[in-house]
């Protein structure tokens, strides 16, 4: 037989077993009107169970932060203090020192100021003159833009603008100037300039591109010796005869030429600017020009463009236009 005790014990924990079944099944009946569910509480729950884990993990982010945070500031302010500080008063000193960067160093980066020479005053037969200087760049990565006149005597010609590109010698030429002049006494004076650098990235190679915008070669040149004219006996006509062609891609709108005319002597006896209108590419023209003055003996003619290539209003496409003027 059963002890009634056994008995007793083994309905017991069936009824607890059966209750516990009950209570899961009402559990999981169990919604929430506001929406909660057996699911979401036991998150919760397992939340507030582990909240001393999160603080604690909270606590060693924080820390970890601060320690590396603190130990770069102390690296950087303790650099500062042993080689920065140096440094300073380094860099203090250099900048209360001119001479550290001074004229030689201001030399090096600027441009060489304008070389001029062959200035001379020609009376021509109008009794004005007209005035002749070259001028030369040595400065292979500047060009300038100035204003400039003329003195002789005490006497101001009218001021000029002009320009000079990179590496460049040219005359330059200012024509009948209606003042009294003095072949020996004849200056250049250049009043404004403005100097500026070549921008290699737009022209990485500068002597390319002037040789290829300044391509004029002159041929069959003749100079034709004065004749004196019927009208007054006074009045020798001498005239300069040349072909030039046009062998750059572009078309220029106007072609200024400088001509200097040289005795057999090899002093400048004359000098003229002529514009070449509407030059296209590829293209020659036969080219006169009357020269008054009795020369004597002419044995040399200089003719040179006197055009500034850096310009973006010098050229033209065929009937296009363009509002360049010098």
């Amino acid at each position: 037989m059963v002890p009634n005790n056994q008995l007793n014990g083994n309905s017991q924990s069936d009824k607890l077993q059966a209750d516990q079944k009950i209570r899961e099944k009402v559990l999981e009946r169990y919604k929430d009107i506001e929406g909660t569910s057996l699911k979401q509480m036991n998150v919760g729950l397992w939340l507030l169970e582990h909240k001393n884990l999160f603080r604690k993990t909270l606590y060693t982010i924080l820390i970890s932060i601060s320690v590396i945070t603190w130990s770069m500031f102390i690296y950087t302010f303790g650099y500062y203090i042993f080689f920065g500080m140096q440094a300073d008063q380094r860099m203090l000193a250099e900048l209360s020192n001119p001479s550290i960067a001074g004229h030689d160093y201001v030399s090096s980066i600027s441009a060489e100021d304008i070389k001029l020479s062959e200035i001379q005053a020609l009376k021509n037969s109008s009794g004005s003159y007209d005035f002749v200087a070259k001028a030369t760049n040595l400065n292979e990565d500047h060009y300038a833009l100035f204003t400039y006149h003329f003195e002789s005597s005490g006497q101001l010609s009218e001021k000029a603008d002009g320009f000079i590109l990179p590496a460049e010698s040219k005359y330059i030429v200012q024509l009948g100037q209606k003042i009294s002049a003095s072949t020996a006494s004849a200056k250049l004076v250049i009043d404004k300039i403005e100097w500026n650098r070549i921008n290699k990235h737009e022209y990485p190679d500068w002597q390319m591109f002037k040789n290829d915008h300044i391509n004029f070669p002159i041929t069959e040149m003749e100079f034709v010796p004065a004749r004196t004219s019927e009208l007054s006996e006074k009045l020798y006509l001498n005239e300069l005869n040349f072909k030039i062609k046009n062998q750059t891609p572009y078309n220029y709108l106007k072609l200024p030429l400088n001509i200097v005319i040289f005795s057999s002597t090899g002093q400048k006896v004359a000098a003229e600017r002529l514009v070449i209108d509407k030059f296209y590419s590829g293209q020659e023209k036969d080219t006169s020009l009357t020269v008054i003055g009795n020369f004597g003996s002419v044995t040399d003619v200089e003719i040179s463009a006197d055009i500034n290539i850096l310009l973006p209003n010098i050229y033209f496409e065929f009937e296009g236009q363009s509002d360049y003027s010098y």
